[in-house]
This record gives C-alpha cells, sequence and structure tokens, in this order.
C-alpha cells in the first residue's frame, strides 16, 4: 500500500490510497472465503464451488465493496499515523480505480485541525481585577447559617402574622363548583412568600387558631391555569396552627455550635478568611481568562464549522444530561421552555467559536514550546481524577477497556501542558488595573476547567480537542 496526501483549502486533506493489482487480488480471496456459502452454483455443493466461477455466475463487482471495506479499514488509520494527520471528523471516501488486474486506488477528503498563526503570547496585557472581601457579605454568610439553625415556635396567644408559617386546610372553588388542585389538607404556608395567589396569604393574617372564613380574590390574568385566569375564586379555610421562626443569638455558644471555633469573633474572621481566599482564586481566575483572550486575539485562525457543530454537540449534551437528572427529557424541555432544537443549539454557537479557537490557540503554543508532561505530573492528574470518583487510580483503569484507558491517558496528558500553557502565558502577562472596583460576588466567570474536556467522557469517545468551553 502507498498513500500521498494533498493539501487543500479549508482544512481538508486529500488522501490517496493505492493498493498494487496483487495486494487487491489477496483482498478478493479472503472475502471469497468468507461468502462463498452464500452463493448456489449448479453442480456444485454449497461453498464448493471455484471462486473464478463464481464470478463469471454473478459478476466480480459483487465482492468488491467488501474488498474496499476490507483494505481500506485498516489501511486509512495507518495512513493518518504515517502523515500525522489530526483528524476532526469522519473522512469522505470515493472509490477513484477498482477492478481485477488493477490498482486499487481510494481517495479520501480528511477535514483536519486548522493550521495556527500565532502572534504574541509572552508578555501580552490583560485586566486583572482586584476583588475585595466585602464585610457585608460575611454578615450574609452569618445569617444564612443562623437561618439554616433557627426553630420552629408554636404560637396560640395571637393572630397569624405575616412571616408565620400557618397550616391550613383549604377548598377553592369558582362559581360555587370546587376546581381541580384547590383543595389541600394541613397545608404549611409562610405568609408573606408570595407561594400563594396575590391576596390570599394577606387575607390569612389576622386570624386565629380554629378559624374557619372564607377568601375571595380573582386570579391573574396570566395565570398557568386558562379556565382560572382572570376568574374570582372563594377559598374555605381552617387554620390549624400556627409558628414562627426564632434565630438563635449570635454569641459565643452560636459560634461554638455552628463551627470549630469558640467565640464569634473567631468565627467571623474564619469566613472572612475563607471569602478572602475565595476572592484570591476568583481574581487568578478572572486573570487567567483575560490573559488567554489577549493571546487568542493576537492569534489567526480558520475554523472549520464541523469542529464548532462537534463543540455544541457536547454543550447540548451536558445540557439535556443535567435536565435528565432532573427527570426532565430533552423534547418536553425544548416543548417548555418554548424553543426549537436549532435555536437551542444556536445559543451555544459563540460559546462554541470561542471555546474552540481557544483550544486551538493553546495547543499551537504546546507545540511551539514542546510543552510536556512529565511522568509525575500525568500520575498526579490520574490520582487527581479518580479522586472525583472517589476511587484510586488502579480502580478506575480496571474499569476501563483498554481502548478507553489509551484514550483517558491521552487526554489526562494533554490537560497537563494545555494547563502548563496557560501557566506560561499567564505568568508571563502584565496586568492591568481595571478603571472601577469589582467587588468579590461577581457573577460566575469561565474557568479553565471549564474550557477543558471531561477526560471520563472522552473515555467512552474518540480523541478529540482536549479543551473545552
Amino acid at each position: 500500500m502507498k498513500s500521498t496526501v494533498e493539501k487543500k483549502e479549508n482544512n481538508v486533506v486529500t488522501l490517496r490510497v493505492t493498493f498494487s493489482a496483487e495486494e487487491f487480488e489477496k483482498g478478493m480471496q479472503r472475502v471469497f472465503q468468507r461468502q462463498k456459502n452464500r452463493f448456489n452454483v449448479p453442480g456444485f455443493r454449497r461453498g464448493k464451488a471455484p471462486m473464478n466461477l463464481v464470478l463469471r455466475m454473478y459478476g466480480e463487482g459483487i465482492l468488491y465493496e467488501d474488498v474496499a471495506d476490507l483494505l481500506i479499514s485498516k489501511a486509512l488509520s495507518d495512513a493518518i499515523d504515517e502523515h500525522a494527520l489530526e483528524v476532526i471528523a469522519r473522512p469522505d471516501v470515493e472509490i477513484e480505480n477498482i477492478g481485477r488486474g488493477r490498482d486499487f486506488v481510494a481517495v479520501f477528503q480528511i477535514p483536519v485541525t486548522p493550521e495556527v498563526t500565532l502572534g504574541r503570547y509572552i508578555g501580552v496585557e490583560a485586566v486583572k481585577p482586584e476583588l475585595k472581601v466585602d464585610p457585608e457579605m460575611v454578615d450574609r454568610e452569618i445569617e444564612q447559617v443562623r437561618n439554616r439553625n433557627a426553630r420552629m415556635v408554636s404560637i396560640d396567644d395571637r393572630a397569624a402574622e405575616m412571616g408565620d408559617t400557618v397550616t391550613i386546610d383549604y377548598v377553592g372553588t369558582k362559581d360555587g363548583v370546587a376546581f381541580e388542585g384547590g383543595t389541600a389538607e394541613d397545608a404549611e404556608l409562610v405568609l408573606g412568600s408570595g407561594q400563594f395567589i396575590p391576596g390570599f396569604e394577606e387575607q390569612v393574617a389576622g386570624h386565629e387558631i380554629g378559624d374557619e372564613f372564607d377568601v375571595e380574590l380573582t386570579f391573574p390574568e396570566e395565570y398557568q391555569v386558562e379556565e382560572l385566569k382572570g376568574a374570582p375564586a372563594v377559598f374555605h379555610v381552617k387554620l390549624h396552627a400556627i409558628r414562627r421562626k426564632e434565630l438563635p443569638e449570635l454569641d459565643d455558644d452560636f459560634a461554638m455550635d455552628v463551627s470549630e471555633y469558640d467565640t464569634m469573633e473567631e468565627y467571623r474572621e474564619s469566613i472572612r478568611e475563607r471569602q478572602l481566599k475565595s476572592a484570591e482564586e476568583r481574581v487568578k481566575v478572572v486573570f487567567e481568562n483575560n490573559v488567554i483572550d489577549a493571546v487568542v486575539a493576537e492569534a489567526q485562525v480558520d475554523i472549520p464549522e464541523i469542529m464548532i457543530e462537534n463543540r455544541i454537540d457536547r454543550f447540548v449534551e451536558e445540557q439535556t444530561s443535567y435536565y435528565r437528572q432532573m427527570g426532565v427529557s430533552y423534547e418536553d424541555f425544548l416543548k417548555h421552555s418554548q424553543q426549537t432544537e436549532e435555536s437551542f443549539r444556536e445559543r451555544f454557537r459563540r460559546q462554541a467559536e470561542i471555546s474552540v479557537r481557544a483550544s486551538l490557540v493553546l495547543e499551537a503554543i504546546v507545540k511551539a514550546e514542546n510543552i510536556e508532561a512529565s511522568d509525575e505530573e500525568a500520575d498526579a492528574e490520574l490520582e487527581r481524577v479518580a479522586a472525583q470518583y472517589h476511587q484510586d487510580p488502579e480502580e478506575l483503569i480496571g474499569n476501563l477497556t483498554l481502548k478507553e484507558t489509551e484514550t483517558l491517558l491521552r487526554q489526562l496528558d494533554k490537560q497537563v501542558v494545555l494547563r502548563k500553557a496557560v501557566d506560561l502565558i499567564r505568568d508571563s502577562a502584565f496586568a492591568l488595573e481595571e478603571p472601577e472596583q469589582v467587588e468579590v460576588d461577581l457573577p460566575p466567570v469561565e474557568s479553565l476547567e471549564e474550557l477543558e474536556e471531561n477526560p471520563e467522557a472522552a473515555a467512552e469517545a474518540e480523541e478529540e480537542t482536549a479543551v473545552d468551553d
């Protein structure tokens, strides 16, 4: 077998694979031996007729497709390795020449990873925000812990007030007829929470335990049940119990109850230090992403559409997997969110393009700098991944096939070198101050970890680009 490569535009390579007439004939013989029992030739028992006689009777083309598959399957993989092609999608194949006594020629159109022209990536400038811990955030966290440790106290000496939790029975009627979903017993309701129809909770307030009363109101025009939209209704209510949340005092006893510290001062300081550490991590993440953006902006690369579509596929699968875990099918999600599959995919297009571009540029830096992963670094990455599944590395590998293991290890190695590439450009970058201070409670931002492809998932699929959104 011989193979030649010709580069074409749009990141597509033409790979021409040629088998000699002798190699093709050997393929014919092998395929015929596998399939000879298919053919019925008069005067011969099934499977005993010679190949030439069978081919005269059925036509030699009867074996061509299987011979082509036999020769191509291994040849394509070998040729890709020989020419070090980084394939990003399934190749298209065209048979250029086939027949006994002739060379067999197959021509593949192979989408490959595009070439990246790197710009400046050492010493770029990027904004590094100054994140500070807002003292109010410390108070907010303490208040959240305080609420989680509150106890409910029964109230029997006064009427219900907004903020109380009441236990009620109710029957809702429209035009004197009970409607579906309007009846409940021993329902708990926090007055003022807005759980019920506007006006309901306010009319429960002011009543005492044992009271039975009617609540008259009108359903909102935008109510989800068509027959109740804008309709007047009456709820007959019986009030069984009133409870009030009682918060613990913020004293040293509280600190000892909810933490390992003996005083509120120590507890408060521990929260401040933890939030400061979190703020420092966010500074690093924001700066790192800004550096990546700056490096990517300096580079030039034409991204094949297939790479963007593949990345969108992964984003969609991550989202649909999340909804499946919540018990919602992909179809039901699209229906209830009033989206089509096309519009849902389109939401990820820009994100996918940014992700792919960053991935390609970082991989180009890895090549330009000859960055490699040491055995120690690869082992540490494997241990990190295994720990996420509460396993040791041997146990994780033991649950995978040989092919899955090879793919996983390649992906882990790639993640190590990509991380080292990011460290290189970040550590050499010049930090610029933001014009305004940014508080620690910024909305979530992308991290490199969100750019990196999940290596566990990669073990179940063909190797793809290692960096994800």
